[in-house]
Formats: C-alpha cells, sequence, structure tokens
C-alpha cells in the first residue's frame, strides 16, 4: 500500500485559531510573588522530558483563576508544550489522563494547538520526541550564554506524517505499544531492587540476619560489640576494613587523546556519569571508544560486572558494567571482584554515599580521589554470611540486567521504527515480527512477583507490631484487630521506601490496607495474641510476659524515629474528625497518599484523586464515596496544621 507522506513544517499543523503557537507570559509577570498552593498549574521544565515520557503531572506552583486569565497563556487537552530556555529538546503533551483539565505554560515554554484535522496529536508528540528532532533544536539554539529557542526557531521544525489519520493512529498505537512493555521492565527492575535493598537492611543494617538457628540474630540477643572505626556496635565476628582491604584492584578511568578523531565512535563502551545514571547495569554509552582508542590505555580495561562509581563532580553515582569497557577520569571502578561481595559492596557504598557523606559534607562533593576512595571504612561481615546473601538476590540483579537490556533493544527498535514509520519505508504490518520480542513482558512481570515471595522467607516486624500494639493499650486505652496493624504501618515514614508497602490494597476478607509481611508476622504470635470477642471479631492483645524484652528494643537508639512515629500517628488518630477510629486511620492514609501522590494539598485535586481510588470493601465503588467533601476537608486542614 502507498503511503502519501506531507512533508512541511510546524506552523502547517497548527490550528488555525488565534494564538495556536505561543511563547510563555513575560518573566516579571509569572513570578514567585504570584504563586499560591492551589489554583490554576504552572508548567516548568521539571514537568517536561528528553525522554518520551508524555508529562511528569507533579511538582506544580499555582496561580490564581484571575491571573491565569490575564497571562491567557492557557495549555489543555493534546496541546504540546516544549522547552525554550534551559534543556532543549524538552517536549510534553497534555493527555486524558492528567491531574486538571487546563495549565498556564510559565516563562520559559512555548505551546503547540495543532490542527487535528491535519495530524494526531500524539503523532505530533511523538515526532517531535524523536532524538534527530531533539538534535535538530539543539542545533537551531540562538541563545548566547543559555540555551534557547523563540517562535520562529519553533514554527520551522520540520514535520513528516502520513496524509491519513487512520495511519498515524495505528503508527501511534505501535509506538504506544513499545513505550508501555519499556515502562513495565522499568516497573519490575524498581520492585527488584527495592527487595535487594529490602534484605540487605533486614540482614546487614538491622543486624537480623540468620543466625545458626535460623532465627533474626539481633532479635534474639546475638551478641553486639562496638567498633571504634564505625563508631557504634556491629555483631560478634564482625569487622572494619578500608575499601582496599576487602577489594585491592581499584582503576581510576582516563579519557584517551580528544585530538586523534579515531580513538572514538567503535564498539567499546565509555562510561560516564550520566551513563551511570541512566541504567543500573551499562550496556551501551553515549560515547565509544575504538580498539585504537582503548589500545592506548590498556590498563583501564574494567570487566562485566564491576562496580563504576563516580568520584568527581556528582560523587556516589553507582552501577555495573554490563560489558567489557573504559571509563572516563570520573569515574573509580571496583574490578575483578569477588562475587560475594558484589552485591554487599554496592548496596553498603549506596548507603555510604547517600548518608554518611552527606551527613559530613552537607552537600554533593566535588572531588574524591583514589585513595579516599581505597580508604572508605567497610563493615566487613563473615564471609559465610555475604555468599548467603549473593546466592539470595544473584536471579533478582540477572533479571535486573535482562530486564534493562531487553529496554535498550525495545528502545533501539522504536528509534528505528520511528523515521522509518513516519516517513512511510516501513508500512503498518512489517513491524509485527519484531514486536514479538515484547509481547509477554506483561506475564513475566507477574512471575516474577510471584518469584520475590520467596525472598521474605526471614522477615518479620515482630518488634515493630508488637510496639505498637502495646503502645496503642498505653496511648489509647483500648485494642484493634488486624486492619489496625496494616493500617498503621503502611502510614509510617520510614517504611514507605519498602515494596512491600508501595502497593497496598484493600481486600474484601477484612485485612484493610493489606501486605503480605505484616500478615506473616501476625501470624507469628511472637509477642500479641489473638482474643476472640466473637465468631467474627479477634483483637490484638500484647503478651505481657515478653513486656521486658519489647521494653528495651524500644528504647534502643536505632528503634526511637519507629517508636515516635507511632506515638504521633497515634495522637493523630484521637482526633474527633469522623466517629470511627477506622474510617479516621483510613481517610488520614488516604489523603496523606494523595498529598504525596500530587504533591498537593489542593481539595478539588485530591478529592478527584480519590473518585479515581477503587475499593472493594462496604459497598464503596471508591474513596469519594466512602467519605464526604466535608470530611476530607477538615482532614486536609489537619494534616497542614501537623505539618
Amino acid at each position: 500500500m502507498i503511503i502519501n507522506i506531507i512533508e512541511t513544517t510546524l506552523e502547517d499543523i497548527a490550528s488555525p485559531d488565534k494564538k495556536s503557537i505561543i511563547s510563555g507570559p513575560f518573566g516579571s509577570n509569572i513570578s514567585k510573588k504570584y504563586f499560591k498552593e492551589d489554583g490554576i498549574p504552572v508548567i516548568r521544565g521539571n514537568n517536561l522530558s528528553t525522554e518520551g515520557i508524555k508529562f511528569k503531572d507533579s511538582g506544580y506552583v499555582f496561580v490564581t483563576k484571575e491571573k491565569a486569565d490575564k497571562l491567557n497563556c492557557y495549555a489543555v487537552k493534546d496541546d504540546l508544550v516544549f522547552t525554550a530556555v534551559g534543556t532543549l529538546g524538552q517536549v510534553g503533551i497534555i493527555h486524558d489522563e492528567m491531574l486538571y483539565k487546563e495549565y498556564v505554560i510559565s516563562n520559559k515554554q512555548l505551546r503547540l494547538r495543532i490542527d487535528k484535522e491535519k495530524v494526531s496529536p500524539l503523532y505530533a508528540f511523538y515526532w517531535f520526541s524523536s532524538k534527530w528532532i531533539q538534535k535538530l533544536i539543539n542545533q537551531r539554539n540562538v541563545g548566547s550564554t543559555v540555551p534557547l529557542i523563540n517562535l520562529t526557531v519553533l514554527k520551522k521544525l520540520p514535520i513528516h506524517f502520513p496524509e491519513s489519520l487512520k495511519t498515524q493512529n495505528k503508527i501511534v498505537e505501535i509506538l504506544e505499544s513499545l513505550n508501555t512493555k519499556i515502562e513495565v521492565n522499568k516497573k519490575i527492575n524498581a520492585e527488584l531492587e527495592a527487595t535487594a535493598k529490602l534484605i540487605y537492611d533486614y540482614w546487614f543494617v538491622q543486624f537480623d540476619f540468620p543466625n545458626k538457628d535460623g532465627r533474626p540474630y539481633k532479635s534474639s540477643r546475638g551478641k553486639m560489640v562496638y567498633n571504634e572505626t564505625l563508631k557504634r556496635e556491629i555483631p560478634e565476628g564482625w569487622e572494619a576494613k578500608d575499601l582496599k582491604g576487602i577489594e585491592s584492584n581499584i582503576i581510576t578511568g582516563k579519557t584517551p587523546s580528544t585530538k586523534i578523531k579515531e580513538n572514538f565512535g567503535g564498539d567499546i563502551p565509555f562510561i560516564t556519569i550520566d551513563d551511570i545514571r541512566q541504567n543500573r547495569f551499562i550496556y551501551t554509552t553515549e560515547r565509544t571508544l575504538t580498539k585504537q582508542g582503548a589500545e592506548t590505555q590498556q590498563k583501564k580495561y574494567i570487566e562485566e560486572n564491576d562496580i563504576c562509581v563516580s568520584c568527581i563532580g556528582t560523587v556516589g553515582v553507582i552501577g555495573f558494567a554490563g560489558k567489557k569497557s573504559q571509563s572516563n577520569q570520573q569515574i573509580n571502578t571496583i574490578s575483578n571482584i569477588n562475587p560475594i561481595n558484589r552485591y554487599y559492596l554496592y548496596q553498603y557504598l549506596n548507603d555510604y554515599f547517600n548518608f554518611n557523606v552527606a551527613a559530613k559534607k552537607g552537600a554533593v562533593l566535588s572531588n574524591m580521589n583514589k585513595g579516599e576512595f581505597e580508604s572508605i571504612p567497610i563493615l566487613n561481615p563473615n564471609e559465610e554470611l555475604k555468599k548467603l546473601y549473593f546466592d539470595k538476590i544473584d536471579d533478582v540483579f540477572k533479571s535486573i540486567s535482562n530486564n534493562i537490556k531487553q529496554n535498550q533493544k525495545l528502545a533501539s527498535l522504536r528509534d528505528w521504527l520511528l523515521p522509518m514509520l513516519m516517513n512511510g519505508q516501513v508500512t503498518i504490518g512489517e513491524q509485527k515480527d519484531e514486536l514479538n520480542i515484547a509481547a509477554e513482558l506483561g506475564a513475566v512481570y507477574e512471575k516474577d512477583k510471584v518469584s520475590l515471595d520467596s525472598l521474605f522467607e526471614t522477615i518479620n516486624y515482630d518488634y515493630e507490631v508488637a510496639a505498637i500494639v502495646l503502645l496503642t493499650r498505653q496511648i489509647l486505652d483500648r485494642t484493634y484487630g488486624r486492619k489496625f496493624i496494616h493500617k498503621m504501618f503502611s502510614n509510617i515514614q520510614f517504611l514507605e521506601s519498602l515494596p512491600v508497602f508501595k502497593e497496598l490494597e484493600f481486600q474484601e476478607n477484612g485485612w484493610g490496607m493489606y501486605s503480605s509481611i505484616i500478615k506473616k508476622t501476625i501470624e507469628n504470635n511472637k509477642f500479641i495474641r489473638f482474643d476472640e470477642i466473637n465468631e467474627k471479631v479477634s483483637v490484638l492483645n500484647f503478651n505481657y510476659k515478653h513486656i521486658k524484652e519489647v521494653s528495651n528494643w524500644m528504647k534502643d537508639e536505632e528503634n526511637q524515629d519507629f517508636v515516635s512515629q507511632v506515638k504521633q500517628m497515634l495522637k493523630i488518630y484521637q482526633k474527633p474528625l469522623i466517629n470511627k477510629d477506622m474510617d479516621r486511620i483510613e481517610l488520614l492514609n488516604t489523603v496523606l497518599e494523595c498529598m504525596n501522590v500530587l504533591d498537593t494539598d489542593n481539595f478539588d485535586s485530591i478529592y478527584s484523586k480519590m473518585k479515581k481510588w477503587p475499593m472493594r470493601e462496604d459497598g464503596y465503588k471508591n474513596k469519594a464515596e466512602k467519605f464526604t467533601p466535608q470530611e476530607t476537608r477538615l482532614m486536609i486542614d489537619f494534616i497542614k496544621e501537623i505539618q
């Protein structure tokens, strides 16, 4: 079938309406003094992307409706928004699933309203988010010091499209499918890595690794000794060593001579900080070396699974080399690493740079030389435990690595298809076989979720659950059932980063905010017991023969954050905002979650989100059906007060 391709410019596809292509308002007309806590959201650079993401629908400032009308720089459904100043090539589209019906653009954006009889807005979005259009936009930079494009540049950007809207929509369908598969893989990887981190924290931060009897070490009164180097107690038999004392082969990267063009553009990955930021396992890089370039510095080769750490500029960005590579001088690499140290050191160094260094220096470091890097003090557990950790999570990281490789193949397919489809060089149907590589990802995701269950066999929260029950009796002078514990855990800040608490769901059996680990912990009956009130109701009570043990745990310095937050939650639950205690807790959790996700305390936005929050409990279809607008407003005001 012959496809008629139209080749024209952006201004030719604009809507015939007035002001279909506009720039943002003059800077002083939309400055900080006009920003409010709610109203019409303002689109800024942080809402746009160069990665083909349609829109980042959060992080807004607001102006009043009256101010927005005066500015008259609205962006509504199907409008495209471009960055005019700063990171050129960013583009976003206002689409169906966004939080607001209308937005205003800032002084650093340009907006396009499309003639939908000519071009599908989503087709235009994919065209203008393509890599070669991004490159073209950067080439047309008219700024002297700050990157800049203006309306003249925007209007003259080229666009090619099939004359048939039906063909355009088929192309969009293919590209949407590929992007969906890529996002599924990213979601899998986020959960997999969070799982590995959860086990690491449980074993090597809380020190509740399995003892010789299979019980949590510290919780079972395993012996702890003070370590002078680390200035804290560690399990008996563990030690502190410099990084070089554990892994001695540290390679600082180097850049071959840039004066010799033949050194670059080959098949050997050349790792920089940006490459590590993009993917946990680095298989492809923005820049590459030829064999000639790499051979000028033969001692700088790094191997598959080596740990790469940025040490100049932004310090502490960490990833794994996916294949034999070299890096620039900003990267120190732990090379030829003992496998049992690989994932342990990766987790340990992430914590070190996230907490220790940042706390001491106060900000991003500018430099850490090789000697300083080699001298990082490392808590070194026994070899047997490190091997056990490696064996337990090796498959997790292999899955992460495989998913990254799949995503790169999918992205390459998408980037290859994009110009071919849009220029009519490939017709709809020819790419069907290629798309089969993505077809099973949804099923793989579900399978991987099931396989993760085995990783949580040794994890429980016996002391945490006991503390909640004990403090509830002391502060509220009452007892609750299982649902109370789930709701409490879902609202304790320091647990929000754990994967099992990220997708809490309602279940018809009365468990409320549900987590499989908490369910298992409650059923352990270590410090709590069930008292049956009747055939349908049971409450959790504290087993007081363990009160000394739990009280000692609650007094430990490392547990004070948890205990103080439980106390704070219990004080909140005493407030008479809603008559039923469980409903009050549920509404608090719901509003907090909406405020966190939406990054706003605007009532309309929160209540709109609650209307889309499905329920399977008590006959309600969604949260907005269960809680009235007045109850929700009261809770929003209350949360604002306690914040």
